[in-house]
């Protein structure tokens, strides 16, 4: 019912790295804080969190933001804690669209749209039924308007009974190719609500 994952990033584009520690608690909560670092330096933080209802964004460089509209949209799907055993409730529709090779691998194009929020679209492998592949549409603070985002993941661990992807790859705007990497997942660990919320207020 809670999960907490802690993982090194890298900003391939960038010759920036950090650390970032996220937690999710069901039903629909989740959180993350970043830090960065580049040349051995400590150069920003930032969190995001998202409390079922209310969500916004921190940073060490910026005042605090707040999601409204569509990003609340998207964070109430992005935060479920089932969100792919949930698909019938969170999604208006979702439809198997084609069948894609892509590589060795034989995919099935799932596009799910939901009643708000931007569509997301899941590359299913064929063989392991592993989502392999996600791409949305991402609403984010002080952006000009949704932008594409896809990721892509690989290196999957049976961890408590939950296939983890352990590697993400990820092509973001701006920000070219990210590369996340998992070190320690654990569940069921005890998370307070405050922990979901703004600190800064």
């Amino acid at each position: 019912k809670s999960a907490m994952t802690t993982a090194l990033i890298e900003f391939e584009n960038q010759g920036i790295t950090g650390e970032a520690v996220s937690i999710g608690k069901a039903p629909n909560a989740s959180a993350s804080t970043t830090t960065f670092t580049a040349l051995g330096k400590r150069i920003a933080t930032i969190r995001d969190y998202f409390d079922g209802t209310s969500g916004g964004e921190e940073t060490s460089f910026a005042p605090p933001e707040i999601l409204t509209d569509k990003q609340l949209d998207d964070a109430r799907i992005a935060s479920d804690f089932y969100q792919l055993v949930n698909w019938k409730t969170l999604f208006k529709s979702v439809t198997i669209k084609e069948k894609r090779k892509v590589g060795d691998e034989e995919l099935y194009v799932v596009v799910k749209t939901p009643e708000k929020g931007n569509v997301v679209t899941d590359y299913v492998s064929t063989r392991s039924f592993l989502v392999l592949q996600r791409e949305t549409l991402r609403t984010t603070l002080g952006g000009d308007g949704p932008a594409p985002v896809i990721e892509m993941y690989s290196d999957y661990k049976n961890v408590g009974g939950w296939m983890v992807p352990f590697t993400t790859t990820s092509k973001i705007p701006g920000f070219g190719s990210v590369v996340t990497r998992i070190k320690d997942v654990k569940f069921d660990i005890d998370l307070q609500d405050a922990e979901f919320q703004a600190k800064h207020k």
